[in-house]
């Protein structure tokens, strides 16, 4: 009965270590002042993480020729500055010179998550997602246009 004796504590020992523990409750971390003092409706809707407004270059031209109904296409340029203003021209090649470009000035703004921009109602709030150094056209619903000329509705980045 001895040597039983002087290894249950042992046993017992071996046992407990093999059983499911569970964590301690963590408590929860204070906050600053500021935090709980603003309402939640103030804080900013901006996405956590990289988005395509925080983390690209995208200020800059963009060029390119967009396919046209009745012309030989539509050579576009569109200057977008840090304030969200914008600068577009739109040349309608091989149409008279007195009707053949168009330029706006205007204001644009960025969607919730920060990946697309809409110009405003003077450049018929046309809308455009942002890459690394491309902009990509988007149809009314918002999305890239897809098919044989999708890439043909992209603007590229010059400077």
């Amino acid at each position: 009965m001895k040597i039983s004796a002087r290894f249950l504590p042992i046993v017992l020992l071996a046992l407990s270590a093999c059983a499911q523990q569970t964590p301690a409750p963590k408590a929860p971390e204070p906050q600053p002042e500021a935090a709980i003092s603003q309402p939640a409706a103030s804080v900013s809707a901006m996405p956590l993480g990289d988005t395509s407004r925080n983390a690209l270059d995208w200020p800059g031209l963009y060029i390119g020729t967009l396919p046209c109904a009745d012309c030989q296409g539509i050579a576009m340029s569109l200057q977008l500055n840090g304030d969200n203003s914008y600068r577009l021209t739109q040349e309608y090649l091989g149409k008279p010179s007195q009707a053949a470009k168009v330029t706006l000035n205007g204001q644009f703004n960025w969607n919730e998550m920060g990946s697309k921009i809409t110009l405003d109602n003077k450049a018929r709030s046309m809308k455009l997602q942002v890459g690394e150094n491309i902009l990509f056209m988007l149809d009314d619903k918002g999305e890239r246009i897809k098919g044989a000329l999708a890439q043909q509705y992209q603007l590229v980045k010059t400077n």
